[in-house]
């Protein structure tokens, strides 16, 4: 899975058993704070979400959906990143 633009960037790697998957996110030249990410052809509505990386969220925030697969991703701050593992 891969999202890329100049304002926001995104990338997934999926594991064998298809159990997890580890993403990436990237804020670049945005004006807006906010992304939605559709996750739905990843996960089902057991799946659940965590911020990895870094610990300490530094005013970023997310909110994820399992019922419709969405991950909505706040960073508030442009050239800025957050990796999260979503688990089905």
């Amino acid at each position: 899975m891969r999202i890329d633009d100049d304002t926001y960037s995104s990338l997934g790697l999926i594991s064998e058993n298809k159990k997890k998957l580890t993403l990436a996110v990237w804020r670049r030249h945005s004006k807006e704070e906010i992304i939605t990410i559709d996750l739905s052809k990843y996960t089902n509505a057991k799946s659940t979400a965590k911020l990895v990386y870094p610990q300490d969220p530094m005013g970023a925030d997310f909110a994820f959906n399992a019922s419709s697969g969405i991950l909505t991703v706040k960073l508030p701050k442009t050239n800025s990143a957050r990796f999260f593992e979503i688990n089905n």
